[in-house]
């Protein structure tokens, strides 16, 4: 009996904690980050302000938990994808894809995260911990490719490095040169560089 009421005050502890997440994302991306107060988050979730302490000692630690939320469902929908039984270039097509649409729908969640008075709090040593897990991702996938003969023995870490590169310089598109375009043709026009490379090995 005790370990199914531990059972049971886990799953409360993390459907409680997820609803508070989701919540303050939809605060954050219609109010911005001074929209998130204690209050207005209890009041939106439909739950006790005194709920919402429980489990988060202050604001910080709730865009804390925000940003590790969202990168960690971007991570298990890379990882779903990179293991789908398809061939290779379709799977990095699809990492890109997704990127782009991720990036698209929080955009100024993204923004807002990444302000220097939030992103500065995190250490380098997780930020790093972090890429590595991204990189992780797409280099096993390349390596997959590498090991099934579909691509060129290439570096997996580096060559996913140049990948990721790619799709984050089309995401930010500081000079808007891209801003017409949609994820999809995104992916295309990054996996058409990325396979086919810009070298014309026909000309003398």
């Amino acid at each position: 009996m005790a370990r199914l009421s531990q059972k049971m005050k886990e799953m409360v502890t993390e459907n409680m904690r997820r609803t508070i997440f989701e919540t303050s994302e939809k605060i954050i991306l219609r109010d911005g980050i001074d929209g998130l107060t204690m209050e207005h988050l209890a009041h939106e979730a439909e739950i006790s302000a005194g709920s919402v302490y429980n489990y988060f000692e202050n604001k910080e630690e709730i865009i804390d938990g925000v940003m590790k939320n969202m990168f960690h469902r971007l991570l298990e929908n890379l990882e779903t994808i990179s293991g789908a039984n398809v061939p290779t270039h379709e799977k990095l097509h699809g990492i890109a894809k997704f990127m782009f649409d991720d990036f698209s729908q929080k955009r100024r969640l993204f923004d807002v995260l990444m302000d220097r008075r939030h992103f500065h709090k995190h250490s380098k040593k997780k930020r790093a911990e972090g890429h590595m897990k991204l990189l992780n991702i797409i280099s096993g996938t390349i390596k997959n490719g590498i090991d099934s003969g579909e691509l060129h023995a290439v570096e997996p870490e580096l060559a996913a490095s140049v990948f990721l590169g790619m799709v984050r310089e089309l995401q930010i598109d500081h000079a808007g040169i891209f801003k017409k375009c949609n994820s999809q043709e995104l992916a295309d026009k990054v996996m058409l560089i990325y396979l086919s490379g810009i070298e014309n090995k026909g000309a003398k």
